[in-house]
């Protein structure tokens, strides 16, 4: 008997070597049922579930995806007429054309685009993690990302789940040196959000890394590196097109949202705010510790972690932008895709305390679901 059950726990360790996959996509998937069964229930107190996918930026993208970039009436949260070039086109077209040859709506169209877009990023950083720190960390690495505290938007209209992919393609690819897809990463990724051209640091740092190496980069190599900061401007071009100003986008940015880089000066004086007692709002509150655990504490673990170089960059760079941005809101969600951030926080911890900090995460995801989509207004 002990020998038949040593073979079961042999024979399924094996199935899970060879379909890596299903563990991240279980992951994954596990975390989307736990939101679910949260929406749902906020739908039995009267908020309409189709309202969570599609709350927030999502009624954007909702727009665009329906009727295009369209000037609107100034008024409510209208300050530009063309406020809706502040959003960038890959998601809300995707989720278009996903309609167009699906019997879904755009809105059922967008939220099946999120769970295969996280799906497959989940996957692709896994493996990218398991190959340099081993199958435990990335396991990890991935629970505690996808039960984050504002891990819940991967199942919304917005472009967290795209970006995953995005960035999972992207490392995926620096790591084996494809750089057709980190082009075609780097590109869309650019497309995708306004931070998204911060794929060309570790791309640049890959590069450096080879010439030091006596490696003579390619132009293909050069030319994908600069893929995502070639197409974010391409978009603010296009923008200052559509309204006549060469800083248009950023113009719309700071009247519809405040959005701007400050140096800093904000973040401090929220940080003051916090510590100091009380603290401005809730949203700011939120904002705070974001930026000071998970990416200022989750850099110094990183930094005590054997890591590559393109990972390192890239955390510092995510949350150096994260911090010289006067909109104090959204930390949690702004630094979903820098992945290195979930990486060092598990490498460093007690393999007996991960569980207990990704069922923190994951309450306060539930916390966090439950008040941006009710009266409580939490900004996601």
């Amino acid at each position: 008997m002990i020998g038949a059950a040593q073979g079961v726990v042999g024979w399924a360790r094996a199935q899970v070597v060879q379909r890596w996959y299903l563990v991240p996509v279980g992951v994954f998937l596990a975390s989307r049922v736990m939101l679910l069964f949260v929406w749902v229930v906020l739908d039995l107190k009267t908020y309409p579930l189709g309202n969570s996918f599609r709350s927030w930026d999502g009624g954007w993208y909702t727009s665009i995806a329906r009727y295009g970039y369209v000037e609107q009436t100034l008024g409510q949260n209208v300050f530009h007429p063309l406020q809706q070039l502040a959003f960038l086109p890959v998601v809300p077209f995707g989720a278009r054309a996903i309609s167009e040859v699906t019997p879904l709506g755009v809105v059922e169209a967008a939220a099946l685009q999120s769970l295969v877009a996280g799906c497959i990023g989940v996957a692709l950083l896994w493996r990218v993690v398991e190959r340099r720190l081993g199958a435990d960390v990335a396991t990890a690495s991935m629970t505690f990302l996808v039960f984050s505290p504002s891990a819940y938007v991967l199942s919304m209209f917005y472009t967290e789940s795209m970006s995953l992919l995005l960035v999972g393609a992207c490392f995926w690819a620096l790591d084996h040196r494809r750089w057709w897809l980190v082009g075609v990463a780097g590109l869309l990724a650019g497309l995708t959000r306004p931070t998204g051209f911060l794929l060309v640091v570790p791309c640049l740092v890959v590069l450096v890394g080879d010439w030091r190496d006596g490696r003579r980069p390619r132009p293909l190599a050069v030319a994908a590196s600069l893929a995502s900061p070639l197409a974010f401007g391409c978009w603010v071009l296009y923008v200052a097109h559509r309204t006549g100003d060469l800083f248009g986008y950023f113009d719309i940015q700071r009247l519809g949202w405040g959005t701007r880089v400050d140096g800093g000066v904000a973040s401090v004086e929220a940080i003051w705010r916090v510590v100091t007692w009380p603290p401005a709002t809730v949203n700011e509150l939120v904002h705070v510790l974001a930026v000071v655990v998970l990416g200022g504490l989750g850099l110094v673990l990183l930094r005590r972690t054997s890591v590559p170089p393109e990972w390192w960059w890239y955390a510092v760079a995510s949350v150096l932008l994260t911090v010289v941005n006067a909109q104090q809101t959204s930390g949690w969600r702004y630094l979903i895709p820098t992945f290195p951030l979930f990486v060092g926080w598990m490498a460093r911890t007690p393999r007996t305390l991960r569980p207990t900090v990704v069922a923190m995460s994951a309450m306060a995801m539930g916390l966090f679901a439950t008040m941006s989509s009710t009266p409580l207004k939490l900004v996601p």
